[in-house]
């Protein structure tokens, strides 16, 4: 399964969570890792972006 599927899953799965406490620990979890230094795009995601 690509990362592009995996985003898309895990999209749908978090717009139907209510559980606040628990969208927190994610969003913690998702801010470490993207905190960490520069984004690099692939080819296509930059494609995507022209």
């Amino acid at each position: 399964m690509s990362t592009v599927e995996l985003r898309h899953i895990i999209t749908e799965h978090l717009s139907l969570i209510e559980d606040a406490s628990f969208l927190n620990a994610i969003k913690t979890i998702i801010e470490s890792k993207v905190s960490k230094g520069e984004y690099k795009l692939s080819d296509f995601q930059k494609k995507e972006l022209i």
